[in-house]
């Protein structure tokens, strides 16, 4: 937002200028697509992740892409560069509130393996190890002693 209006106002007829305005966009959008897929995945449950960032995404751009151009366009004509300046500064600051309160991520628990008996839903085969018991193997015990010196 800080940088949007010397942007807009520096564009000019010259190859130098648009040039110019191109390469700080493309900086801009490569900030964004750095940190943009980390974001998206913490939004979305690993069930959904597929349609709730595809869907989102898709919509977003198809309204705010679409509309972006024609409306810069229509401004330029009208000598209304401002009303182009304020919508994308709301956009912006659109984006600033909804990304504010995110949650920041932290370490995810871990998963824990069960035995195959006790995906059975038997509560008692699920605590009682099965009713097997592992065996040390000598490999583990020599192991085992050389950790422990």
């Amino acid at each position: 937002m800080l940088f949007l209006y010397p942007v807009i106002e520096s564009i000019g007829p010259g190859f130098t200028s648009i040039l110019l305005v191109q390469l700080f966009g493309m900086l801009l959008y490569g900030l964004y697509t750095a940190i943009a897929p980390a974001i998206m995945v913490e939004l979305f449950p690993t069930e959904v992740r597929g349609v709730g960032i595809g869907s989102t995404y898709n919509l977003v751009v198809a309204l705010l892409s679409g509309t972006t151009p024609y409306l810069m366009t229509a401004a330029g004509a009208h000598q209304r560069t401002g009303w182009f300046i304020a919508y994308v500064c709301a956009g912006a600051l659109v984006s600033l509130i909804t990304f504010v309160p995110m949650p920041e991520p932290g370490p995810k628990p871990r998963l824990t393996m069960q035995p195959a008996c006790a995906r059975n839903g038997s509560y008692a085969s699920a605590h009682a190890g099965c009713g097997t018991t592992r065996r040390q193997s000598p490999f583990d015990r020599r192991t085992a002693r050389r950790i422990a010196y």
